[in-house]
């Protein structure tokens, strides 16, 4: 399928009757021409289809039996016309100026594949700015970023179309991470993502939002991380330093874990960590250890009739 100039915006949805208005207005509001938007309708039940009727021909609308938010994206940017792509979850929504930023940074330096921005979050959580720090957008400086964590918020990304079919979109098998999974592979590839420290998308984080669930997270996020090393995709100096990345990864994940009482789970990471790189050991990991077991202690003993 060959692609016109421009940019084709994706949102897929399911049963979010009551956000995707917002999100959707939020796209129609921008100043920037050419412009495609896309709602990939995941099978909804709610009233999603009568909210979608009410803009008309002002939008493209697919649907499809659910089959989860990663394989509605897929479809969305394959069904794209334009040369590039933004992504916007349907709870979510854009700040005025936020395409016209990008799409003027991106015509700037036609070398790039892609721009992201800093973004404020909200909902259940202390509403926050988060602003990257120090950005290059060389190979070397996005595995570096990358490989730390997920660097990169969905909503607020433009990606060449070509390039994300060519690492393969979106992978349906994980549960979460697809993103994070994503970046990574275009950095693999050597695709290169200009970032504007602006916050200029509104991320929501909501009851049972995935971001939420810690179990769910790290285990997927060591998946990719781990998948990534084995496959022999990355270049040599970083591959050759894949303990490292990895027991630094298991550290995060305990830090997860005690943030949301997962005292035992923390204490297993934090295990797991220095058997991947005992030479990385230090006098805080044997404190997240200890706090994780007198946590899970403590659970025991509630679970068992015991004092607290």
């Amino acid at each position: 399928m060959s692609t016109e100039p421009g940019l084709s915006v994706v949102i897929p949805t399911y049963n979010r009757a009551d956000l995707l208005g917002e999100a959707i207005d939020s796209v129609l509001a921008q100043d920037w021409p050419e412009l495609e938007l896309i709602v990939v309708d995941d099978g909804s039940t709610d009233e999603t289809p009568e909210v979608l009727a009410g803009y008309g021909d002002r939008l493209r609308v697919i649907r499809q039996e659910n089959a989860g938010e990663s394989a509605a994206r897929n479809t969305g940017i394959l069904e794209a016309r334009r040369e590039f792509v933004a992504l916007l979850d349907s709870d979510d929504y854009w700040l005025p100026g936020k395409l016209e930023r990008q799409m003027e940074q991106l015509s700037g330096e036609p070398s790039l594949d892609g721009s992201f921005t800093a973004y404020t979050r909200i909902g259940d959580v202390p509403q926050e700015d988060v602003v990257l720090d120090g950005w290059e957008g060389t190979q070397a400086d996005a595995l570096e970023h990358l490989l730390i964590g997920c660097r990169i918020n969905t909503s607020t990304a433009i990606v060449r179309r070509s390039a994300l079919i060519d690492v393969g979109l979106y992978d349906v098998t994980l549960r979460c991470a697809q993103d994070y999974d994503l970046w990574l592979r275009l950095a693999v590839r050597g695709y290169r993502m200009a970032y504007v420290p602006e916050p200029l998308a509104t991320y929501r984080i909501h009851g049972g939002a995935v971001s939420l669930d810690a179990e769910l997270v790290n285990t997927s996020t060591e998946r990719v991380l781990e998948r990534l090393f084995d496959s022999g995709a990355l270049p040599d100096e970083v591959q050759a330093r894949r303990d490292f990345y990895l027991a630094r990864r298991y550290l995060n994940s305990a830090c997860f874990y005690l943030e949301t009482g997962a005292g035992s789970a923390a204490a297993d990471s934090i295990a797991k960590a220095a058997r991947t790189r005992p030479a990385s050991i230090r006098p805080g990991w044997f404190l997240i250890w200890a706090r994780g077991r007198r946590i899970a202690a403590a659970r025991q003993a509630l679970t068992n009739g015991g004092p607290a």
